[in-house]
């Protein structure tokens, strides 16, 4: 095999399998730059393991030892995923909280989240907790 020839890497990122075509005299740079164009992990978010996690941004592949057919794993979340969880984030610290001392009659429910099943009041009684279920006695 001619060194000239690009190397196939298998990557694995949470359940996703990735194929990886890149020259062996790349640097990890340039490998974490392809894994980002494939997975949207930018490469300072990504953990990219082979046995151990990788280090040396400007190594080469083949200084790294690593070989056609090598599988790695990669642990990062995407740049859609962080967007989404710090949105989440800024959504759950914008929600009111109920302060502990507050006089829990006092408080307008209509504020919070759980005043849908507050709305329904207690249970009947009677009611089957869990519908469709039959309980032999």
């Amino acid at each position: 095999k001619k060194m000239s020839e690009a190397i196939t890497l298998r990557l694995k990122h949470g359940s996703d399998m990735h194929t990886i075509s890149i020259h062996p005299n790349s640097t990890l740079l340039d490998l974490r730059q392809a894994i980002f164009d494939i997975t949207n992990v930018v490469p300072s978010m990504q953990k990219i393991m082979k046995g151990r996690a990788l280090k040396g941004d400007q190594k080469t592949l083949t200084e790294l030892k690593i070989k056609n057919r090598s599988a790695l794993v990669l642990i990062g979340s995407s740049q859609s995923d962080v967007e989404q969880l710090a949105a989440t984030a800024e959504r759950i610290a914008a929600e009111p909280e109920i302060p502990d001392d507050e006089d829990p009659d006092a408080i307008d429910f209509d504020e919070y989240p759980h005043k849908k099943v507050l709305d329904r009041g207690p249970p009947e009684v009677g009611d089957d907790p869990i519908p469709d279920t039959q309980i032999s006695k």
